[in-house]
């Protein structure tokens, strides 16, 4: 059986999972979820898009910006694993800067149709970083959700569907 995985399903996927993975993080200010439960819910959510894109990897059919992207997120979750103690740090601001990083590199490898989408993403993301600081976290991560979902969601809804 060859299960066949377009890039407009990972990239809705990467869309979906992201908000819900912030929105769930902003639920466990209220619930309240021990940090390591948050990192376990966030690793089940990114399985959904980095399977996918070691699978196309490993059949030669990989789009090289979703491997940048699974490499990244790989690496951050690992990463807010192993410092639980820089918290605010760790889970917010260096998940900020990464995916702004990401953002960038992205609008610099895409034809001209998706372009902007990215570069605002990525002023998005930088922009958004002194709120962590300046805000209740779990309101941030509904900021968060927005900021990093939503340039990604808007590029599948206006290309990639």
């Amino acid at each position: 059986m060859d299960l066949e995985i377009s890039d407009s399903n990972i990239i809705l996927a990467w869309a979906v999972t992201t908000f819900l993975g912030w929105i769930i993080t902003a639920l466990g200010y209220r619930i309240p979820l021990m940090p390591s439960t948050i990192i376990f819910i966030w690793a089940g959510l990114m399985a959904v898009l980095i399977i996918p894109t070691a699978l196309k990897y490993y059949r030669d059919d990989s789009n090289k910006l979703f491997n940048i992207w699974a490499i990244l997120t790989v690496v951050l979750l690992v990463q807010n694993y192993f410092t639980p103690g820089l918290q605010i740090f760790s889970y917010y601001t260096i998940w900020m800067i990464g995916v702004a990083a990401a953002y960038y590199y992205t609008y610099s490898k895409i034809p001209p149709l998706s372009k902007k989408t990215y570069l605002y993403g990525a002023a998005l993301n930088l922009a958004a970083i002194p709120l962590i600081y300046l805000m209740p976290l779990q309101y941030f991560a509904v900021l968060a959700g927005l900021v990093q979902a939503g340039p990604v969601f808007y590029d599948w809804y206006k290309v990639h569907r």
